[in-house]
């Protein structure tokens, strides 16, 4: 667990403009030592903020040299302030690298293992792209549509290119998936006759400068920065003591309050509305957690008793409680009730509008190909500079059921060796993770499937 004292020095990357209009003079040192304050930073006293309602703040401190905004003030600050500076109310795009890695068959890619070729570029969530790069023989091309969800953690990231280096067949990749922003994945590879490529994805929201979306707002924690945007990756569930049950849920606060929003302006709007009275996503209050619970948070907590009193959940006064951790992004609730646990766990799951995982699916003959596709999302890797006579292709439609069952509709077409042709066009049903033998010829090596959904 993070610990957090009782006044929080927090940086927010956002427009001065936010806070106020009148930033004072120039500070010849920073109010203290600080992370976000590095030698030779033109400084300014940020002041008052314009907002007469706004938390009032030990000091504050406007970075023009990194443009954030820096503030001092108690926990309870936090959430007011993340009202009034609005700091994911920006236009958001995405970051896209694409490595190239030189492998052989029988050597597993080393985690360290640096790239053949690299290429990386900013796209517009919703917009198509091309990149290009080519040098000494090494070369990635590509075609791109990216896509950013609402709350901007997940990118649908739709590749089509074309990647070659010295000495090896041309690899052609088409896919599309979704992947955490932020996270890496592996795309696609192809490995046979101790000669292999490996393409490796990354992808993450940023905001207009480049700064990635988790660095946004950062807190000051035992001297280092970090990241106020730490989500957990599902819904976990807990036996507190044999007697009650423990929520801890990923979610989005907007999630408890449908049809509120708390960046929800327009910024190529032609006119500004004047603010309506506050919602009552904005009038929530930071609580204390039960002692038994403090485990669990990582930062300050919203109260959310009321909120899902008012759905129907009944929680005993005292004993249960509802929370939002603001830097863990999730719900916690905590109920001795196992049918009042069951109506959580059912509201949790239906709201859940998380983006489907992907399957990495892989033939094995020998050497190794495989392919990364969304569920029912047709893809293929082909190795060759013939598109009409492949030296090796592996086309795959994986459709992921429930309980880790995956169907596999796929073709599969070898014509690497002089002396034989492999070629298998089926649909199998297969466990997650565990491989399948689907062809065999009377040679040695059979023909292996496998199936893995790739978790964020």
């Amino acid at each position: 667990m993070i610990s957090i004292s009782a006044a929080e020095i927090v940086a927010w990357k956002v427009p001065l403009d936010r806070y106020s209009f009148r930033p004072g003079e120039r500070l010849a040192s920073p109010p203290e030592a600080s992370p976000f304050f590095s030698p030779g930073d033109e400084l300014r006293d940020a002041g008052k903020p314009d907002d007469k309602n706004a938390p009032k703040l030990e000091w504050a401190v406007w970075n023009e040299t990194t443009g954030t905004l820096v503030t001092k003030g108690s926990l309870g600050t936090m959430w007011p302030l993340r009202i009034l500076l609005a700091p994911y109310d920006v236009p958001h795009q995405c970051r896209v690298r694409l490595d190239l890695f030189d492998t052989t068959e029988d050597e597993p890619l080393d985690k360290d293992a640096k790239p053949a070729a690299t290429v990386e570029w900013i796209a517009k969530s919703g917009g198509k792209s091309h990149a290009m790069t080519a040098a000494g023989g090494r070369r990635i091309e590509v075609e791109a549509d990216v896509m950013l969800d609402d709350a901007r953690t997940m990118v649908n990231l739709r590749l089509e290119g074309i990647f070659q280096i010295p000495h090896q067949d041309r690899m052609k990749i088409k896919t599309v998936f979704n992947m955490k922003s932020g996270s890496s994945v592996w795309v696609a590879g192809d490995r046979s006759n101790r000669k292999g490529m490996e393409v490796r994805a990354t992808a993450t929201a940023v905001l207009m400068d480049g700064t990635p979306r988790t660095e946004a707002v950062r807190i000051q924690i035992d001297d280092q920065a970090v990241p106020i945007s730490q989500p957990r990756r599902s819904l976990e569930k807990h036996r507190i003591d044999g007697k009650a049950w423990l929520f801890l849920a990923a979610t989005e606060l907007t999630d408890f309050f449908p049809g509120e929003t708390v960046e929800n302006q327009d910024p190529f709007a032609e006119t500004v509305t004047e603010p309506g009275p506050p919602t009552k996503l904005e009038q929530l209050k930071t609580v204390a957690a039960p002692e038994a619970l403090a485990k669990w948070f990582k930062g300050p907590v919203l109260d959310l008793r009321e909120t899902i009193a008012s759905t129907g959940i009944e929680l005993t006064e005292g004993v249960d409680f509802a929370g939002y951790d603001v830097i863990a992004q999730s719900a916690v609730f905590l109920t001795t009730s196992d049918s009042e646990a069951e109506k959580l766990e059912q509201m949790l799951l239906s709201g859940s509008d998380r983006w489907p995982n992907p399957a990495s699916v892989s033939c094995e003959d020998g050497g190794r190909i495989h392919v990364t596709s969304g569920s029912s999302q047709p893809a293929f890797v082909a190795r060759g500079s013939d598109d009409e006579n492949p030296v090796r292709r592996f086309d795959v439609e994986p459709i992921i059921g429930e309980s880790g069952i995956l169907q596999l509709n796929f073709r599969y077409q070898d014509n690497s060796s002089r002396a034989s042709t492999v070629l298998v066009d089926s649909t199998v049903t297969v466990k997650n993770g565990e491989p399948v033998e689907i062809f065999r010829d009377g040679s040695e090596t059979p023909v292996k499937l496998t199936g893995l959904i790739v978790e964020p």
